[in-house]
C-alpha cells in the first residue's frame, strides 16, 4: 500500500499531468481526424475540446469525433495494460482512470436519449460518430450506445478494482469522477497558451 502522504504529494500532481496529457492528445486526435478525413483546410483553429464536456465543436465531422473517442479509449487500454505491469505507478493509475471514465457521462446520456426519445439532441463525440452509420432507424444506434456504455462502465470498474496500492480507492475514484469537470476546467485554463497554439 502506498502511504497517504505519497498519494497526496505525488499523486495529485501526476493526476493533473495525466488530465493535461489526455486533453491535449484528445484534441490532437480531433485535429488529425479533421485534417485526414473531413477535408478541413484549417484544422489548427479547432476550439478546445473537453474530455467530459457535454458539447463538442459544432463543425466536428463523424470521423473526427470517432478519432477523438477512439484515441481516448485506446489510451485507457494502453495505460491499464502498463498499470498491470507496474501496479504502484500513480501516473499510470491516473491515465487509466481518466481515460476509462472520460467518455462515460456522454455515452450514458446519448444512450438514454436514444432509449427514451429515439434520438439525441447532444452534439458530442458519441452522437456525431453515430452519423457515420447513416441510418434513420434508431434501433441500431441504441444498441451500439448500450453496448458502448456498458463497456465503458465495466472497464472503469475494472480499472479501479485493479488498483491495489491505494487505500480508499473507491471513495477517491468517486470523488475524482464527480469533480472531473472542475479539474478539467482548471487544467484547460492553465493550458490556454498551449491549446491556443
Amino acid at each position: 500500500m502506498l502511504s497517504a502522504r505519497r498519494v497526496l504529494l505525488t499523486g495529485i500532481p501526476l493526476f493533473i499531468a495525466a488530465v493535461a496529457i489526455s486533453l491535449i492528445t484528445h484534441r490532437q486526435a480531433h485535429r488529425f481526424g479533421e485534417a485526414a478525413f473531413c477535408n478541413d483546410p484549417s484544422p489548427a483553429v479547432l476550439p478546445v475540446i473537453s474530455l467530459m464536456n457535454l458539447e463538442s465543436p459544432a463543425g466536428t465531422c463523424g470521423m473526427s469525433a470517432l478519432a477523438g473517442q477512439s484515441w481516448t479509449f485506446g489510451l485507457a487500454i494502453l495505460s491499464f495494460a502498463l498499470l498491470l505491469r507496474y501496479p504502484r505507478n500513480l501516473f499510470l493509475m491516473s491515465m487509466a482512470f481518466i481515460n476509462a471514465t472520460a467518455r462515460l457521462p456522454e455515452a450514458v446520456t446519448v444512450f438514454l436519449q436514444y432509449l427514451i426519445h429515439s434520438r439525441t439532441v447532444l452534439h458530442v463525440d458519441e452522437s456525431v460518430s453515430l452519423t457515420l452509420i447513416g441510418l434513420t432507424d434508431p434501433t441500431i444506434p441504441t444498441v451500439i450506445m448500450c453496448f458502448y456504455s456498458l463497456l465503458l462502465l465495466f472497464f472503469s470498474i475494472i480499472v479501479v478494482h485493479d488498483v491495489k496500492a491505494v487505500r480508499y480507492k473507491w471513495t477517491i475514484a468517486l470523488g475524482l469522477f464527480a469533480a472531473m469537470g472542475f479539474i478539467e476546467t482548471g487544467v484547460m485554463w492553465i493550458l490556454r497558451p498551449v491549446l491556443a497554439a
